[in-house]
């Protein structure tokens, strides 16, 4: 008699039937021969039900190598996001080019973005996870075009590349890391390492231009980590990604067979799907928000505030630090005692009321205070909205990718276009506007995130329930 093990159970198929809706289990069938007693031989397919577990930081094993290549991704990108608030007045000085000017290169690194959401659908099919190795070299572009110091349409082409890389690494990223158990923590942990990025790039990046050193050297920095991130993504997404078929296969709806003409694509379907546009827009707005703020904090303290000390670029490393500490540790303990939905509300709320008195209160000490808070509030908003679409399935599963590819192309475009327009308003009325801006940014985005479905609410009756679908 052999022995049974208890992780795999098997039976003749035409005897019992399972459920293929099983989400923990990996079926597969195997040929049984069978001798019966007239000296035939028979054989039967067997269903074989393999207990695989969910998607965690060790199972399969290799995740937590891709968890930890997903880090030093965010950890660059938050390098590079975070130290253009710092060197955007050398960038100025050294291409003698106002607000408007240098804001073009927000809007390049927002085209990036935006030809990777038109072409989602086809980079998804034809590339699947694979494609992030691709956003990697294309980020590579970037920082090599950027850190040369060339003529600025050079670097302005630089950071479309960036873009490109960005938005097809972000989208997969999200969607990887959010079917994870634990999600909530997970994504904090992804977002908190880019916060982590952006809080020490200022510092950085302060301590090259007052050393002396040109400020594209810098881009060699982030050049170096992401040479770093697409080695490992080339050993964790490209070569070796067959343990993670088990859970892609759970991740594919069962769906009658039919002509390939009759099927629309994801894309389409995607963009039929009310949830993404929400979302799409939520991040536009808050995205947008968040980098103006960083971006232009430096600017607004010192041609508004007239603080002229050089040491003013360590304010914004403040406002990032704040944003990553919110990140790493308030999101799974906000997703855990409030939900997605309540938390975002509240921090919203109080990034707005920071942000006022930022601008209402004229001392430096309570600036650095408040916009430190403002970035704490800030931090865990991102996250918590990933969290909210991807774990709670408001987008359905097969256009996931696509409607998060969406979702941060929009997003990035709004990180881009956003503070973009505040430049170009600030080149005409002052650079006071910083701050009204980020207020009224985020109203938008707490009246869109209201508009997303509420999966507590059940439909009821009575004068209460239109604040239980908003709560």
């Amino acid at each position: 008699m052999t022995e049974r093990n208890p992780f795999v159970s098997s039976s003749v198929s035409r005897v019992e039937e399972y459920d293929l809706s099983v989400e923990l289990q990996s079926i597969h069938t195997t040929p049984n021969v069978v001798h019966t007693s007239n000296g035939k031989t028979q054989v039967e397919t067997v269903s074989v039900v393999e207990d695989i577990g969910p998607l965690s930081f060790t199972n399969p094993p290799k995740n937590l190598f891709r968890i930890i290549t997903s880090l030093i991704w965010a950890f660059g990108l938050g390098l590079s996001d975070g130290s253009v608030g710092v060197l955007l007045n050398y960038i100025e000085i050294q291409y003698r080019i106002s607000y408007s000017v240098a804001s073009i290169l927000w809007l390049s690194n927002a085209l990036g973005f935006i030809i990777v959401a038109l072409l989602s659908d086809v980079i998804q099919k034809r590339l699947g996870r694979k494609s992030i190795f691709l956003g990697c070299l294309s980020s590579i572009m970037m920082y090599t075009l950027v850190s040369t110091g060339s003529k600025y349409p050079v670097v302005v082409i630089g950071f479309f590349f960036g873009g490109v890389g960005a938005g097809i690494c972000v989208a997969q990223y999200n969607v990887f890391i959010g079917r994870l158990e634990k999600s909530s923590t997970a994504l904090g942990y992804l977002h908190g390492c880019y916060g982590l990025g952006a809080s020490v790039a200022p510092l950085i990046a302060t301590a090259f231009v007052e050393a002396g050193i040109k400020w594209n050297f810098f881009y060699l920095v982030v050049l170096g980590v992401f040479l770093i991130s697409a080695v490992n993504t080339y050993i964790s997404f490209v070569h070796g990604e067959d343990d993670l078929k088990p859970w892609d296969d759970e991740q594919q709806p069962q769906q009658p067979q039919t002509s390939e003409a009759k099927q629309p694509g994801l894309m389409k379907e995607a963009l039929k799907t009310k949830v993404t546009w929400f979302s799409s827009l939520f991040v536009f707005f808050y995205q947008g928000a968040e980098v103006a703020f960083g971006g232009w904090i430096t600017t607004y303290l010192r041609d508004y505030r007239h603080h002229t000390n050089a040491s003013i670029g360590y304010v914004a490393s403040g406002y990032w630090f704040g944003l990553t500490f919110g990140r790493l540790v308030l999101t799974r303990l906000i997703h855990k005692l409030l939900g997605a939905r309540r938390g975002n509300c509240i921090l919203i709320t109080l990034s707005m009321l920071f942000a006022l008195l930022t601008w209402v209160i004229s001392s430096f000490p309570i600036e650095i205070v408040t916009i430190t808070l403002s970035g704490i509030m800030i931090g865990p908003v991102y996250p918590l909205m990933i969290s909210y679409i991807v774990s709670d399935d408001l987008i359905p599963r097969k256009i996931a990718v696509i409607s998060v590819t969406v979702t941060t192309a929009f997003g990035s475009s709004g990180g881009a276009l956003i503070p973009f327009l505040v430049g170009l308003i600030s080149q005409f009325v002052g650079a006071y506007v910083v701050l009204p801006s980020f207020i009224v940014t985020f109203f938008f985005t707490l009246c869109l995130w209201i508009l997303l479905p509420n999966t507590r609410y059940t439909k009821g009756t009575g004068k209460v329930d239109i604040f239980k679908r908003i709560w």
